[in-house]
C-alpha cells in the first residue's frame, strides 16, 4: 500500500508540475542530455555513481526531516522541498550560504514589498552538475522548476530570488519570467549581491607584503596578463596558507574568475587587505548607489593593466591605511551575511508592482553568456 501511494504521489508531483513545452523548449532536452550522463557513469563506474546519488538522498532526508518551513504564512512563495536541496560544497567550504541564510533567517519585514521565491539554485544546480539525482528525481525537479517560475508569470506582483556563486547557463536566468528579479553573487544575475563564501568575520593582520595574488592563473586568461604584467611587483600563490598571506598583504589582485565577480575580493576585505579587481566585459559590483567604492578599493577594465600597476606604485601608504580604516568602518553594514540580508530586503521592499520588477530587469534583455 505503502509503495502505491508513493507511486500515486509521484504521479500528482508530475502533473502539477508540467512544463509548458512551447515556452521552455530545451527543458525536455536538458533532461535527456542529464539522464544520458548519469547513465553512462552508472554503465562504467555502478558503485560509485550509486554511492554518491544514495548520499545525497540520505544529506537531503536528514536536512527535510522535521524541518519547519520558516517561509510558511509570510511574503514567500511556497516551494516544494525538491528544490531546497543540501548545501554544495566548493573550494572546501560546505555551506550555509549566502542564499541558505537568507532562507533559514528570512524574516517578513516588509509584507508590501517584492514577494521572495526561496529556489535554492545553487544547491539544485551543484548536485546535478555533480550527477548526484536519478534521472526521473532531476526531471521532476526540472520541470518543477520551470512550471513554477512559468505560475508565477502572468501574475501581478513582483517577485524576487537570491542566486549565490553559480555561474553556469544551465538554469537560463535571463529566460526568467520579466517580474522575478534576481539577485546574484557572481556576474548574472539583475541586481548585484557580494559573492560571499562564509560569512566571514573582519580581522585585518599587520601588512608587511605591498601586493599578493592568491589563486590559479588557468582560470581565466587575463589572469596570465595579470602575472605578465605584475611580474616581480607581486607575490603569487596558490593553496594551503592562501588566508596568512592575503592577510599580510596591504593589497590583493582580485580578477575575475570562472564569473565576472571575484571570491577573493571579499576575502581581501575581511582581512583588511585593499582589494584591487580587474574586470573583463561585465563589471560586478553591488551597493555601486550605497558606497563609494573608490575609497576601499581599486577597480580597473582588463585593457588597462599597465595603467593600473602605475596606480598601485603611486599608492603612499597614508592612503592605504585610510582605505583599511574604511573598509573596518563598513564590513558588518555590508559584507556579512546578515548585512547582506538588512540590504536584499530593503531594496526589495521597494519594489510595489509588477512593472517595478520588469523595470529592474530589463537589461537581461540584452544578456550574452
Amino acid at each position: 500500500m505503502a509503495r502505491g501511494n508513493r507511486h500515486e504521489r509521484q504521479k500528482v508531483e508530475e502533473a502539477e508540475y508540467r512544463v509548458n513545452l512551447e515556452t521552455h523548449p530545451d527543458t525536455e532536452r536538458t533532461i535527456a542530455e542529464y539522464s544520458k550522463a548519469v547513465w553512462g557513469k552508472l554503465r562504467r563506474d555502478p558503485l560509485r555513481q550509486t554511492a554518491r546519488i544514495v548520499r545525497r538522498q540520505l544529506r537531503e532526508w536528514n536536512q527535510h526531516r522535521g524541518q519547519r518551513d520558516v517561509t510558511a504564512g509570510t511574503n514567500a512563495v511556497r516551494v516544494p522541498g525538491m528544490l531546497q536541496p543540501p548545501s554544495l560544497k566548493y573550494a572546501g567550504y560546505a555551506g550555509p550560504w549566502l542564499e541558505e541564510h537568507y532562507l533559514r533567517n528570512y524574516r517578513d519585514f516588509e509584507s508590501s514589498g517584492a514577494t521572495y521565491l526561496p529556489i535554492l539554485w545553487d544547491n539544485f544546480f551543484a548536485q546535478a552538475q555533480a550527477h548526484s539525482y536519478w534521472p526521473q528525481e532531476f526531471a521532476r525537479r526540472f520541470r518543477a522548476m520551470w512550471s513554477l517560475l512559468a505560475g508565477l508569470a502572468d501574475q501581478g506582483r513582483a517577485f524576487f530570488t537570491v542566486l549565490g556563486i553559480y555561474d553556469f547557463p544551465i538554469w537560463n536566468w535571463h529566460l526568467f519570467p520579466e517580474n522575478i528579479v534576481v539577485l546574484a553573487a557572481n556576474g548574472y544575475g539583475d541586481v548585484a549581491i557580494p559573492l560571499l563564501k562564509g560569512d566571514r568575520p573582519f580581522r585585518a593582520p599587520a601588512k608587511d607584503i605591498r601586493l599578493s595574488f592568491a589563486g590559479r592563473i588557468a582560470t581565466h586568461p587575463l589572469r596570465e596578463r595579470m602575472r605578465q604584467v605584475f611580474e616581480g611587483r607581486s607575490v603569487f600563490f596558490e593553496g594551503d596558507g592562501w588566508e596568512e598571506t592575503m592577510g599580510r598583504s596591504a593589497l590583493s589582485l582580485c580578477p575575475r574568475g570562472l564569473g565576472p565577480a571575484s571570491f577573493r575580493m571579499y576575502e581581501a576585505l575581511s582581512l583588511g587587505s585593499v582589494p584591487v579587481y580587474i574586470w573583463q566585459r561585465r563589471k560586478w559590483l553591488p551597493y555601486e548607489k550605497e558606497l563609494d567604492w573608490s575609497a576601499i578599493s581599486i577597480i580597473a577594465p582588463a585593457d588597462e593593466m599597465v595603467q593600473l600597476r602605475q596606480r598601485i606604485e603611486a599608492l603612499e601608504e597614508h592612503k592605504l591605511a585610510q582605505m583599511r580604516d574604511d573598509i573596518a568602518r563598513i564590513y558588518n553594514s555590508f559584507f556579512s551575511y546578515e548585512g547582506v540580508a538588512r540590504h536584499i530586503r530593503h531594496r526589495m521592499s521597494g519594489l510595489g508592482s509588477r512593472s517595478d520588477a520588469v523595470e529592474m530587469a530589463a537589461a537581461r534583455k540584452n544578456f550574452v553568456f
